[in-house]
């Protein structure tokens, strides 16, 4: 006698849905059940049944991300602070300059 069964929901955007359409059905399953698959696989390891890390492409970016983020903070303390600005160049000369 089978459990009975409840619904999940997860929203993605068109692309990644249209995407896992396709890939499940040419391995010869079907988005449900790949979803089904993943849950046990996911249950039954405690956890992902695979590798999170970011490739290496996502982490620069994410660095790049940073880096601006942290410079445009610093700019806006000098700013506070009537540092003149114009005297750094680019964001990693400012970094270096504070340490960062």
């Amino acid at each position: 006698m089978s459990m009975p069964s409840t619904q999940i929901t997860a929203k993605v955007n068109k692309s990644q849905k249209t995407q896992f359409e396709r890939i499940t059905r040419s391995i010869g399953t079907t988005p449900a059940n790949a979803l089904k698959m993943f849950i046990v696989k996911f249950n039954n390891t405690q956890g992902f049944p695979f590798d999170l890390r970011m490739e290496n492409q996502y982490i620069e970016e994410l660095e790049d991300i940073l880096d601006a983020k942290i410079a445009d903070e610093i700019t806006q303390e000098m700013i506070d602070n009537n540092v003149d600005i114009n005297t750094l160049t680019t964001n990693k000369e400012m970094m270096r300059k504070y340490g960062l």
